[in-house]
């Protein structure tokens, strides 16, 4: 991804408003360059950067038989990852879902439950070193709620532990251990996503008599 683009989405995802940067300039119907002031620019990472591990915490979610219903997940696709920091395919793992998380921004959520023991504190400070941008949840803090995952999707061992649940909470694949080529993961989650949002305009169309199904 280009630098300037990137940088771009990372203001955006910090919920830094349009004043932050500078009015783009066309230079083709298919290209944007986007000029931002550096001293801006640096204010605004400061600002990112403290909004960094700021949701982990507790989660509120419901038990279904086929998976969990996140209460922040309406319309999105959740990701859920076990992982621990002493796991080197999990921390290689880290720019990738970075990469997710971005790419399917408004359309996505990561939660990555964190298994060695490393309390909320300690996780924000993790995030705001490695620049995570997802959720992280501290397994150790969420007992019961880490036991049951483990239990519902037949984890067993080997990190890090990855399933896919739809926007109605149901569990549509499981990755075990670090995806082996990033690019077919994220063409695994463009496939989820499409058939969702399918559906989805298929419930939304009216019908022949002008009501909404």
């Amino acid at each position: 991804m280009h630098t300037r683009a990137l940088l771009f989405l990372l203001l955006l995802l910090a919920g830094i408003g349009t004043e932050l940067y500078a009015q783009s300039n066309q230079t083709s119907p298919q290209e944007t360059t986007i000029e931002i002031d550096p001293k801006i620019l640096a204010e605004a990472k400061k600002k990112f950067i403290k909004k960094l591990g700021a949701q982990t915490g507790q989660l509120q979610a419901k038990e279904i038989p086929e998976g969990f219903v996140f209460d922040s997940g309406k319309n999105k696709l959740t990701l859920l990852v076990l992982w621990s920091k002493d796991c080197k395919r999990c921390i290689d793992d880290i720019p990738n879902l970075n990469r997710y998380f971005l790419d399917f921004r408004g359309k996505l959520n990561i939660i990555a439950i964190e298994l060695s023991g490393m309390s909320t504190a300690q996780l924000q400070q993790f995030a705001k070193e490695k620049k995570i941008l997802y959720t992280l949840i501290s397994g150790v803090e969420n007992k019961a709620f880490t036991a049951r995952i483990m239990q519902k999707f037949g984890f067993e061992k080997g990190l890090p532990f990855q399933v896919v649940l739809g926007y109605t909470g149901h569990n549509n694949g499981i990755v075990k251990g670090k995806a082996d080529d990033p690019d077919e993961m994220e063409k695994f989650l463009i496939k989820i996503l499409e058939h969702y949002e399918l559906k989805k305009k298929a419930q939304t169309q009216p019908t022949q008599n002008g009501a909404s199904k």
